[in-house]
């Protein structure tokens, strides 16, 4: 590339090609001062061949010198000519100039030189050069810089219509995923949906288009109704209030349902909004209320039972205890529930108790064990034990008290034990009083054969 190395010096080659010995002197060193390499010919034929070894910027030649002149020199390097070409000559023959400027030479410049005049067309010459080949490394630069600008932009076209296309299908599941959900899920402002997903439709029994269109105070139950307002009001005036509540609402067949819900305030499309979350309870809460009304029928069926029952919990604590088994302990229902199942056993039956309350938490029920427990005056009470876990945390034992059984068991087996002594002395009575008459009776016996014979 063609450029100044510094304020006054071309950084280029220059081939000098003249004849004339002196002209040649007294232009070298000026030329040198002024050029990066400077190679100099005496005629058109030595020139020719520095020309195609050395590929000069710029040709300064004679037009008239032996061997080959200028005009020839010229039409030997027409075909791959790229350089610039200044003529000198003493002449002014204007066929000669005429043909010089159709072969397409840059300059002409009479003899003898005026090197200023030389330097003068040179920089007319370069100057333009450099202007031109500055432009075009901008052009080039800048047709560079857009093409890498245009490729850059068209891959972050490229990689935005990914994205857009990555977002839209995440939008898409999202919304799937929200639609799809168990609880109704909405956003609300100024009373007004701005979302409602397909469960909360379903819930309130309305479509998609009709949802839009309602107030969503229309949905609530008149009777809790001013409670939700005032927690709104709170929330919005920085108090502490419950994010989650309960309240009915109505569906559009006028059926009232119980929902839980969950509410938040978020940023939606550059504005407040509030997010809620919606969970149907209705058949939660009647299921619990029929398990309540089940458990009051189980434990006033417990608390009426004839046999004693109690429950307590894994670690030893008793949580209820019927009115039979108070009347069998001979305790307030408020003492036992203040007891451990333990304060209950005899000392002797300790280690056996603790051994069958192990073997229930095992799921190991027990069945029609002797027991005792113990009384509030420390009276021992036998009992028949059978014992059943109730869940991970409870188990239930039933007490049937046997103490009169065993009191007539007792009484029964002294009477047996009488009843048998007795046995036993008529046994020996009847024995002696077999061997005692034996004779006698055969006596008379004999005798009485004796007279059936006479």
């Amino acid at each position: 590339m063609i450029k100044l190395i510094n304020s006054d010096k071309y950084n280029i080659t220059l081939l000098y090609i003249e004849d004339d010995l002196l002209s040649r002197r007294l232009l070298e060193d000026k030329l040198r001062s002024y050029f990066a390499k400077v190679f100099i010919a005496k005629d058109g034929l030595e020139g020719l061949k520095l020309y195609k070894s050395e590929k000069p910027d710029l040709i300064i030649l004679d037009v008239v010198m032996p061997n080959m002149g200028g005009i020839e020199f010229i039409k030997n390097i027409e075909s791959d000519r790229k350089c610039k070409i200044i003529i000198t000559s003493a002449f002014s023959d204007s066929n000669k100039l005429i043909e010089l400027i159709n072969l397409g030479i840059d300059y002409f410049i009479t003899k003898p030189i005026n090197f200023e005049k030389l330097k003068e067309a040179i920089d007319k010459l370069f100057y333009n050069l450099l202007l031109e080949q500055n432009i075009n490394i901008y052009m080039d630069k800048l047709v560079k810089t857009i093409s890498k600008r245009t490729i850059e932009l068209n891959n972050q076209r490229l990689e935005l219509i990914e994205t857009k296309n990555i977002l839209a299908d995440k939008e898409k599941r999202y919304s799937d995923i929200l639609n799809h959900s168990y609880d109704g899920i909405y956003i609300n402002k100024d009373n007004k949906f701005l979302f409602a997903n397909i469960t909360l439709c379903q819930q309130l029994g309305y479509t998609e288009t009709e949802i839009y269109t309602l107030n969503i105070w229309d949905l609530i139950h008149p009777d809790d109704k001013q409670r939700i307002i005032d927690y709104g009001i709170k929330r919005t005036s920085g108090e502490d209030v419950p994010n989650t509540y309960i309240s009915r609402v109505l569906t559009k067949s006028g059926v009232i349902k119980i929902c839980e819900f969950a509410v938040k305030t978020i940023q939606y499309e550059n504005d407040w909004a509030v997010l809620g979350i919606v969970k149907d309870i209705t058949d939660k809460i009647i299921a619990k209320e029929k398990l309540v009304q089940s458990e009051r029928k189980f434990n006033k069926y417990l608390k009426s039972s004839p046999i004693a029952i109690i429950i307590a919990k894994k670690n030893g604590n008793i949580q209820f205890v019927n009115t039979a088994a108070c009347l069998l302990l001979k305790y307030s229902e408020t003492e036992i529930l203040r007891m451990k199942i333990i304060d209950l056993v005899p000392q002797e039956y300790i280690i056996k108790g603790m051994r069958s309350f192990l073997q229930v938490l095992e799921n190991k029920n027990i069945r029609h064990d002797d027991f005792q427990l113990k009384r509030k005056n420390n009276e021992h009470v036998d009992i028949i034990l059978d014992a059943v876990k109730l869940n991970d945390n409870e188990i239930m034992a039933y007490c049937v008290d046997v103490t009169e059984l065993i009191k007539i068991e007792s009484k029964l087996e002294e009477s047996l034990n009488t009843v048998s002594a007795k046995n036993k002395e008529l046994e020996q009575f009847s024995y002696v009083a077999t061997h005692d008459l034996r004779s006698p009776i055969l006596n008379l016996k004999g005798l009485l054969d004796v007279f059936r014979k006479q």
